[in-house]
C-alpha cells in the first residue's frame, strides 16, 4: 500500500519549519517599520504637492501597485546589486534578506503612504484651522490632533495589509531563502514526503492570519471605545 501520510511526518516536519516562521517575521518587521516611515513621508509630499517630489511618488506609487509583488522581488534582487555596482559598492555578497527587505519595504512605502494620505485628508479641515489659532505648529497639530485620528481611520485597513503582508512573505522562497514555505520545500524535496511539510506550512500561515485579524479586531474596538 502507498504510504501518502503519517502524522509522525506531520510532526517531524513541523520540528523542521517552524524555526522559519522567524525569517517571515522579519521581513514582516522591517517592511513594516520602513513603510510607516516612508509611507509617512510619502503622504505628505502627496498632500502638500511638493514640486517634483509629487510627480515622482506618482509614478513609483502606479509603478508599485501595479506590479505583481513577485516582480518587483526580482527586480530588487537583480537590478539592486547592478546599480549600487555604478558607486563601487559590491552587493553581490550581501544576504538576499537585505533584498527581500527592499522590495517588501517599497511595496509596504507604496500601499501604506496611500492609506495614511487618505485617513489624514478624511480628517475635517476645520480642525486643522482650529488647532492653528490655539497656536499649535504643525508638529504639535501632527502630534494632537492629526496622528490620533488618523491611527483610528487607517487602522481596519492596515490591519488587513498587514496579514496580506505576513502571506505575500511566503514569495522570499524563490530567493533561496528557508522562510516558512521555503524550508516547507527542502522538507519534502530531502524525504520525498510533500504533504505533510506543506499542510505544516498552510496551518502555520492560517494560525499566524487568523491571530493577526483578532489582534488588529481587538484594537480597533477599544480605539472606538476610547473615541
Amino acid at each position: 500500500m502507498v504510504d501518502y501520510f503519517k502524522w509522525s511526518r506531520v510532526w517531524s516536519a513541523f520540528v523542521q519549519i517552524i524555526p522559519c516562521l522567524w525569517i517571515s517575521l522579519l521581513v514582516v518587521f522591517w517592511a513594516t517599520l520602513t513603510g510607516i516611515i516612508l509611507g509617512f513621508l510619502q503622504s505628505q509630499i502627496r498632500i502638500k504637492r511638493t514640486p517634483v517630489l509629487y510627480h515622482l511618488t506618482t509614478v513609483f506609487i502606479s509603478f508599485m501597485r501595479g506590479t505583481p509583488l513577485i516582480v518587483q522581488l526580482m527586480l530588487a534582487y537583480y537590478f539592486v546589486p547592478k546599480f549600487l555596482d555604478i558607486f563601487g559598492i559590491n552587493a553581490n555578497r550581501w544576504n538576499k534578506l537585505i533584498f527581500a527587505y527592499i522590495a517588501y519595504g517599497l511595496n509596504q512605502t507604496a500601499f501604506v503612504g496611500e492609506m495614511f494620505r487618505s485617513s489624514i485628508e478624511a480628517i475635517p479641515p476645520g480642525q486643522f484651522e482650529a488647532a492653528k489659532s490655539l497656536g499649535f505648529k504643525e508638529l504639535q497639530t501632527y502630534r494632537y490632533v492629526v496622528l490620533p485620528q488618523m491611527t483610528r481611520i487607517v487602522l481596519p485597513a492596515f490591519g488587513n495589509d498587514f496579514v496580506g503582508l505576513f502571506q505575500g512573505t511566503s514569495l522570499v522562497y524563490l530567493l533561496g531563502i528557508l522562510d516558512v514555505l521555503g524550508r516547507a520545500k527542502s522538507v519534502g524535496t530531502s524525504s520525498g514526503h510533500f504533504l505533510e511539510p506543506y499542510l505544516v506550512a498552510l496551518l502555520i500561515y492560517v494560525v499566524i492570519s487568523l491571530s493577526l485579524n483578532f489582534l488588529f479586531k481587538r484594537i480597533e474596538n477599544r480605539l472606538e471605545k476610547w473615541h
